[in-house]
């Protein structure tokens, strides 16, 4: 039986050679066009993930400089620490979460016994900073809060606490 050449589908071996070369440059090219693209992306990507490291450099310092700006301007409450925040020496010397102070110089059985937020100083501290376990913020400020503003350690969590 005799295999009837179709026109338009290689004719000869000569033209079926001529078309494999020219597949295979074309297909050399576009292997070529990809590396280039692929070494070209790399680049790219290794450009930006550098430029993300600046700025995240950046804004770690910034933020450290703004904190520090930040609790360079609270106002004393009584004397002065190290840090220069207003902090009684019974505040300075529990780590624990019992900081409460008393207020007004009368007995602790008679009073009240409360501790202010070191940053609105306008309203009660009652929250407790981990893992220092520091009662310095209201619930409001203590949101706002990436370091403890007693003893600037990093704030990694807080838990609301109750006097009683």
């Amino acid at each position: 039986m005799q295999y009837l050449r179709r026109p338009g589908r290689g004719g000869g071996t000569a033209e079926g050679a001529g078309r494999g070369n020219a597949l295979m440059q074309v297909g050399e090219e576009i292997a070529h066009y990809l590396r280039v693209e692929i070494q070209n992306t790399k680049e790219l990507l290794l450009t930006t993930s550098q430029n993300a490291d600046k700025l995240r450099d950046i804004i770690k310092r910034t933020s450290e400089m703004n904190y520090r700006l930040f609790l360079s301007r609270l106002p004393p409450v009584q004397g002065n620490n190290a840090h220069g925040h207003g902090l009684t020496n019974e505040l300075e010397s529990t780590g624990s979460g019992n900081q409460a102070m008393n207020i007004g110089g009368t007995a602790p059985e008679n009073t009240r016994r409360s501790i202010i937020c070191r940053l609105c100083y306008s309203r009660g501290a009652c929250m407790l900073m981990l893992p220092c376990r520091h009662i310095c913020a209201c619930k409001s400020c203590e949101v706002i809060l990436t370091h403890c503003p007693i003893c600037i350690s990093p704030k990694a969590s807080a838990a609301a606490v109750k006097f009683v």
